[in-house]
């Protein structure tokens, strides 16, 4: 067996127990499930109110966030298909049992006037009660606060910046790097296992590299040093 072939081995048994690591690591981990925050029950409520009115599984909605001193609301639900065709019979056709079964109670209050259904959007004004209720769940959760099992069971793999060594580094590296690092981070927050990759080159780049300044070093103008470039004459 030849060096490379050493050397290939000797790298492949040390990902081996990264990857035993990382594993261990997120079986041991205790990620909340989703369901203990309150935002993502009024979600499935909303859901299961326009499937049950609809008679419709398929139905793409967004939750966007209200200033409540401008709308008198504090969410409001955008049903972005309901652009096309008959919007307006369609949002009155969905938004009834939202304001209906929501309200009064312990998640969203009605509102008279402004916005309960307007154009693809119903807007809906939250309780005291639920962000009491939310102010609690942040407090039992401590800090698992942010963690969830939305991605349980998935497995990414997240390249850094993987900088070329024969090529003089750069901010480019340092961005994709920060943004790998985030990535990784919120996939790991949501449950997933997640690999964290920053190649450097591979084998055979450095082989030719090592090779060439086995061979050619001194070859090499006085005063050449580091990663600088050298222009052929």
């Amino acid at each position: 067996m030849n060096e490379l072939a050493v050397q290939h081995e000797i790298r492949r048994n040390e990902i081996g127990r990264i990857r035993d690591v990382i594993r261990e690591r997120r079986r041991r981990s205790t990620h909340p499930s989703s369901a203990e925050y309150c935002l993502y029950k009024l979600r499935q409520r909303i859901t299961y109110m326009f499937q049950e009115r609809s008679g419709r599984t398929d139905l793409v909605w967004e939750l966007d966030i209200l200033e409540r001193s401008r709308f008198a609301a504090d969410l409001a639900v955008r049903i972005s298909s309901l652009l096309k065709g008959r919007r307006a019979e369609g949002v009155r056709h969905l938004a009834c049992p939202v304001d209906r079964r929501c309200a009064p109670g312990s998640v969203t209050e009605q509102r008279r006037g402004r916005g309960l259904g307007k154009g693809i959007h119903v807007n809906l004004r939250l309780t005291d009660e639920w962000f009491r209720a939310g102010i609690a769940s942040i407090v039992l959760l401590g800090d698992r606060f942010g963690m969830g099992d939305s991605r349980a069971g998935r497995t990414y793999v997240v390249d850094y910046s993987s900088p070329n060594v024969v090529k003089t580094l750069h901010a480019g590296h340092l961005r994709s790097t920060m943004i790998g690092h985030v990535l990784s981070n919120l996939y790991e927050a949501g449950g997933a296992t997640v690999y964290r990759v920053n190649h450097i080159n591979d084998f055979g780049g450095f082989g030719f590299m090592l090779e060439g300044y086995g061979r050619f070093a001194g070859l090499f103008p006085e005063g050449t040093e580091g990663n600088e470039v050298i222009s052929a004459k």
